[in-house]
């Protein structure tokens, strides 16, 4: 079947965005979780805003998102393959709204390159990670830079999406400017403890990054909205999906996450036959 791609819908409210983004097949949504955090985002985002995405990959999720940007709005990809970059750059300069297309593994700082282990069969493995099995990886050399440096002489970003394999702690590391001057809303892919076959030299525990987070004035929640405390990392009964929400403290992306979001969440289990309030358990995972 031959996929269409998304239209450009600036008039409808929030919720019909979601509504819309959950009755059609979404580009790039291969799973439960995936879905929800587009629908939720497009629901999020306004025509015309600027947003970021961060492991960009086949551009499937930006996708999605430019169809609530339009022709005013504006996207930065950013992939740290340098062929799947490419791939980017040719969609890109095909686009009807502005897109900036970034080749680099993004990190807390700016460097001439890094090692780039890529993977030969699942180019959406890459990492700056080396995987235990490294046999089936493809070192190659990369730039690096980090968020606040590409975001140096850019717009304030209204949504951001982080899926960058492990390096989601340095990457935040890199966004202290971001995040002490602007509260964007912020999806971010946490592979710390999200599976019991993720390694566990990813450089940081769940711990490290609430704690990071609640002394720069940003909370972390799940993907149905539930604020994850510094208790609730260290608790190893605690279950959590590697998708998360962050958000600063007294701001409008807070108070939509924790009052909108759960909401949606109730909503898309229901029409996905799931047990609300939360839709994820196929994919839920204790914490190590």
């Amino acid at each position: 079947m031959t996929e269409r791609s998304p239209e450009f819908a600036p008039d409808l409210t929030p919720h019909e965005m979601f509504w819309r983004a959950m009755a059609r097949p979404l580009p790039g949504a291969d799973s439960h979780v995936e879905r929800f955090m587009l629908a939720t985002a497009t629901a999020w985002i306004e025509p015309g805003d600027f947003v970021v995405d961060l492991g960009a990959n086949h551009g499937q999720h930006a996708r999605v998102l430019a169809t609530r940007l339009g022709a005013s709005g504006s996207l930065l990809l950013v992939e740290a393959d340098p062929s799947l970059a490419a791939d980017l750059e040719k969609g890109a300069s095909l686009s009807t709204i502005r897109i900036d297309v970034v080749n680099a593994a993004v990190g807390d700082h700016e460097t001439r390159d890094v090692v780039f282990y890529r993977h030969q069969a699942r180019d959406q493995e890459g990492s700056v990670f080396k995987r235990e099995d490294a046999a089936t990886y493809e070192e190659v050399r990369v730039p690096a830079t980090s968020l606040d440096a590409l975001l140096a002489h850019r717009a304030v970003p209204s949504f951001v999406k982080i899926d960058v394999e492990g390096a989601e702690f340095s990457t935040l590391r890199g966004a202290t400017d971001l995040l002490r001057d602007h509260a964007p809303l912020i999806a971010c892919e946490i592979s710390a403890d999200s599976s019991p076959e993720s390694p566990t030299f990813l450089n940081y525990r769940l711990s490290d990054l609430v704690a990071t987070l609640t002394e720069a004035g940003w909370s972390l929640h799940t993907l149905d909205g539930r604020r994850i405390s510094e208790s609730d990392a260290v608790d190893p009964t605690f279950l959590m999906h590697y998708q998360c929400w962050l958000t600063k403290a007294g701001s409008r992306a807070e108070r939509f996450v924790s009052t909108t979001v759960p909401l949606l969440a109730a909503a898309f289990a229901w029409g996905c036959a799931e047990t609300p309030p939360y839709p994820f358990h196929l994919d839920k995972h204790p914490v190590k």
